[in-house]
């Protein structure tokens, strides 16, 4: 069974890619160093540890990042797994569901720049996720600049079908959400690192 990390985001590796990593690691060295906190709990690199123990390696290169908030170590962490794993739409939806459980408020374009995907997929998951009562509807969300905004209602119904009505339902829909309400900014906006 897996040790708990609070900062392993990502699903298990295959064995066959875990296997893979670990000749490599066998034969070269690890080339990307594993990345700890001032704590000494990996933020990135569980894999690459987990090689070294098998491997009986001591002294496998390792970054401290200090002073980060537990949130900047998960964005953190995400972004730099994203960057180097290639993960199937199901992951990726996973994902975004796992962060939007976490931090229902945050606003689905902030998450879909951090897990690097368009704000229609975050938004289509977080309305799976509203359906079946799993995270909480919100009066307000948070943006990338630590200010918080209204929710617009997405969908402007079309009772006549028309096609004009529904260029003008387009050009409503997003108009109205070029007008953010802001309410009372957070003094601690997480960044990523």
């Amino acid at each position: 069974m897996k040790p708990e990390t609070p900062f392993q985001l990502m699903p298990e590796l295959p064995s066959w890619e875990f296997n893979t990593l670990k000749e490599s690691i066998r034969q070269h060295g690890v080339i990307v160093p594993i990345i700890r906190d001032e704590h000494g709990s990996i933020i990135d690199g569980h894999h690459r540890d987990r090689a070294c123990c098998e491997l009986k390696i001591k002294d496998a290169p390792t970054i401290t990042l200090a002073g980060l908030a537990d949130e900047q170590k998960r964005d953190h962490a995400l972004v730099l797994n994203l960057v180097r794993r290639k993960i199937t739409r199901k992951q990726m939806r996973a994902i975004i569901a796992t962060e939007l459980r976490r931090t229902p408020d945050m606003s689905n374009r902030w998450l879909a720049e951090i897990v690097g995907t368009t704000n229609k997929t975050v938004e289509s998951v977080r309305r799976e996720l509203l359906s079946i009562g799993e995270i909480p509807q919100c009066d307000t969300y948070r943006a990338k600049d630590g200010r918080r905004y209204t929710h617009v209602e997405k969908e402007l119904r079309d009772v006549t079908g028309n096609q004009h009505h529904a260029s003008m339902r387009r050009a409503g829909k997003h108009f109205l959400e070029t007008l953010p309400t802001p309410t009372i900014a957070s003094r601690d906006s997480p960044s990523l690192a």
